[in-house]
């Protein structure tokens, strides 16, 4: 859904008051790439899912158009088709003055805290541009998704309260906030999450799987640590507005994480929070410059060593007699003995990244002893 036309059929689908199965299958299909509502219906039935689909209506909105206002009624949820919000925040004072607050895009849903908590809207939000929405009544949401979000909301609960410290002492209509803020994400095996030198938009949480942190230099690969349930990513750009030192790749199967927006860690969180996330970040860091420092790099074979060197016309007969010597043994590199050596050395990292690095050291062995012969 990232063409114009594809917007301009949805709207003209919705705008139907009779819909086909067809066409309602297609609005389903198109749709589904907002990720926000997908992972939210996943769980009807069909039947109810098409239901769904033909309560769905669509609103059009101007720039600086205010589609709804704090105070008003909860009576409806929104999914932002296209363009953007700025969400508003009004002053102690009351006075007319707005703070703003976070900015929302496309596929965004906004309300449905009001309506299963029956609370007024909390923000104002105006259009920045040009934009579409989609509308849900609320005793539709509430009847077919009331029970799938509450459900969400209690999970995303329970990671709020296991997971971010410092939240012991705020009341517990913030902590229910600062959970509906939270998102769930998904990534599979070899996805980079986090990239060396780039800011990270978000602060992950891993839920489920394992990742390893790994840091380059020029062609050189230093896997340094693994990162299993409960681990945070990318808080760097949150806390301190720098790139990432490190780069973070998925090794599981899957990865499930909590996304949080930086966003909502400046504005939201409180002080005590994000003050103990910037410590435990810090002491996590010295750790990790350390393993960067004096962990030995995984290197790839280089394409000018020889890779298995086995005739020195030139080389003495000694040299001849201990090059055989080396060729010989490779085979027969045992992985205990390897990580025996590994736990000498206090090394972190997997067996084959430390394999390849024995490996290289063999290389050059190969190399000294040809130098040898060549000499003699």
């Amino acid at each position: 859904m990232d063409s114009e036309a594809d917007i301009i059929r949805i709207i003209s689908i919705i705008k139907k008051k009779l819909k086909t199965y067809e066409e309602l299958q297609e609005l389903d299909r198109l749709l589904s790439e907002l990720k926000p509502l997908e992972s939210a219906v996943d769980g009807l039935t069909m039947a109810n899912r098409m239901l769904l689909l033909n309560s769905f209506t669509a609103e059009e909105l101007g720039e600086n158009e205010v589609l709804f206002s704090k105070g008003d009624p909860s009576d409806c949820i929104y999914v932002i088709l296209s363009g953007s919000l700025q969400l508003y925040n009004h002053t102690l004072k009351d006075k007319g003055d707005m703070i703003p607050g976070n900015i929302l895009g496309k596929g965004t849903i906004l309300g449905e805290r009001g309506i299963l908590k029956d609370l007024p809207r909390s923000l104002t939000a105006v259009a920045i541009e040009h934009m579409y929405v989609l509308r849900l009544e609320a005793q539709i949401f509430k009847s077919l998704l009331g029970k799938e979000v509450n459900a969400n909301m209690e999970t995303k609960r329970k990671i709020v309260d296991q997971y971010i410290p410092g939240l012991a002492q705020i009341p517990a209509q913030q902590r229910e906030r600062l959970a509906y803020l939270l998102d769930i994400e998904y990534y599979s095996r070899g996805v980079i999450i986090a990239k060396q030198g780039s800011f990270n938009e978000k602060i992950l949480i891993i839920l489920e799987g394992e990742c390893k942190i790994f840091f380059q230099q020029g062609q050189y690969k230093r896997f340094l640590s693994t990162l299993e349930k409960g681990s945070w990513i990318g808080e760097e750009s949150a806390l301190f507005d720098k790139p990432s030192a490190f780069s973070v790749v998925v090794t599981s199967e899957t990865l499930k994480v909590a996304r949080i927006k930086n966003s909502d860690i400046k504005q939201v969180y409180p002080s005590a929070t994000v003050q103990l996330l910037r410590s435990s970040y810090n002491a996590r860091e010295i750790a990790r410059n350390k393993l960067a420092t004096f962990s030995h790099p995984c290197l790839t074979p280089r394409p000018s060593l020889p890779s298995s060197p086995r005739n020195f016309p030139l080389a003495t007969p000694q040299a001849k007699e201990k090059m055989n010597t080396i060729i010989n043994r490779m085979p027969h590199i045992r992985s205990s003995t390897l990580t025996k050596e590994l736990m000498k050395c206090n090394l972190k990292g997997d067996i084959e990244s430390q394999a390849e690095t024995r490996a290289f050291r063999i290389r050059k062995s190969f190399a000294r002893c040809r130098s040898q012969g060549l000499n003699s």
